[in-house]
């Protein structure tokens, strides 16, 4: 009696058989081969029997091949160069193969090698990959001789996809890690960037807070300049008053000096003609001609003293009249100085004030700059514990 045994490798999800001869009958081999085969039908791999010809005819074709077949008939068959898959069964294998002889060589080394010889391929049909396991099956009667070749296909294009999907997110980590240290190397040179403004600002604050001081204390001088300008004015407008006050006095002494030297010459005059008349009266008026002598003597020095007060009080006009228009030139130049000084005040004034917005500008600058440093560092140490972490 012949009896087939079934020997399943779980870790490869393939089904194995062999024949072990009890009774030599070729009839009960035949039959056991088709309980064989029926049992393969319900095997979930696709499974495939072909014999030992040149040809390597598949003789049998279990119903989950033909199903994964017709399933994918059309895409199989674009890519098999037209041979349809459906139609395996009865045909020679090497209708699906591109390099036919090179799979007759594999079969023969399973044919000629090892018991437990296999043989395994990972074959792209188009939209799907299939992991082919060939076994040769050999003969319980002659264990030299193999009976026929198993194929076991096993539909690995979830299993593919999934490593290449794990291939590219690795690469897109990859790409993503290199990225972040790209970010967190750029991030290091902006936080550097960054300190340097917020030192730059920093100084630049610091000095702005000495040009504020500056300018306040230039504004006091200014200030004090002005009034310092403010009490020349007064004073020259005073002191041009006076010096009016004293030409138009020197012009009324001028008056009088002249009815004084009119009075001196009348006296001369009258003198003179009191000793016209003392002569006349001979030796009664030589006392009177002695005394109108001495009068004309007192009135021609009068009237000399008088004169050379008169040359003295024009010199005196004279420079009162050129003091009085240097004094005029003078008020009008401390005018305009006084006008200027007072737009310099101004102008200091609007320049304390711009320095004051350009040193509060400056100071919430500096501020934003150090806050802008603090979170770029942390934006920069919390992408480096990314980067760590990366495998």
């Amino acid at each position: 009696m012949t009896s087939i045994c079934f020997q399943s490798v779980s870790q490869e999800g393939h089904l194995m058989f062999g024949f072990t001869q009890k009774t030599e009958t070729k009839n009960t081999a035949d039959v056991q081969l088709d309980t064989m085969k029926a049992i393969l039908d319900h095997v979930d791999n696709m499974i495939l029997l072909c014999d030992t010809s040149h040809e390597n005819n598949v003789f049998y074709v279990n119903q989950t091949a033909k199903a994964v077949f017709e399933k994918y008939r059309q895409e199989m068959t674009q890519v098999l160069r037209g041979a349809d898959p459906s139609t395996a069964h009865g045909g020679s294998i090497h209708r699906f193969h591109h390099n036919p002889e090179r799979v007759r060589r594999i079969l023969q080394d399973l044919g000629s090698g090892a018991k437990n010889a296999t043989h395994v391929a990972d074959i792209p049909l188009g939209s799907i990959t299939l992991r082919t396991k060939a076994y040769p099956i050999w003969d319980a009667a002659d264990p030299s001789k193999v009976k026929c070749y198993l194929a076991c296909w096993e539909d690995i294009t979830s299993k593919v996809k999934h490593e290449e999907l794990q291939k590219n997110v690795a690469s897109k980590a990859d790409e993503l890690h290199e990225q972040v240290s790209y970010i967190a190397a750029t991030m290091e040179e902006v936080s550097t960037s960054i300190d340097e403004v917020a030192h730059t600002t920093a100084e630049a604050s610091t000095r702005g807070n000495s040009a504020f001081e500056s300018a306040n204390e230039g504004q006091v001088v200014v200030e004090g300049a002005v009034r310092g300008m403010r009490d020349v004015a007064t004073l020259v407008r005073t002191t041009a008053g006076v010096i009016g006050q004293l030409n138009t006095q020197s012009d009324k002494i001028g008056v009088i000096v002249g009815v004084i030297k009119d009075i001196a010459d009348q006296t001369n005059l009258l003198a003179l003609n009191a000793a016209i008349e003392a002569a006349r009266a001979g030796d009664t008026g030589r006392g009177f001609a002695v005394v109108a002598d001495e009068v004309r003597k007192l009135s021609e020095r009068t009237a000399k003293a008088t004169a050379e007060i008169g040359e003295l009080i024009r010199s005196i006009q004279i420079e009162i009249e050129r003091a009085v228009g240097t004094m005029n030139s003078g008020e009008k130049d401390v005018t305009t100085g006084e006008e200027k000084a007072i737009s310099a005040e101004k102008a200091l004034v609007r320049i304390v004030q711009d320095v004051g917005a350009m040193r509060n500008l400056i100071g919430e600058i500096s501020s934003a700059s150090e806050q802008q440093a603090s979170s770029v560092r942390d934006i920069a140490q919390r992408l480096e514990v990314i980067t760590s972490q990366q495998p």
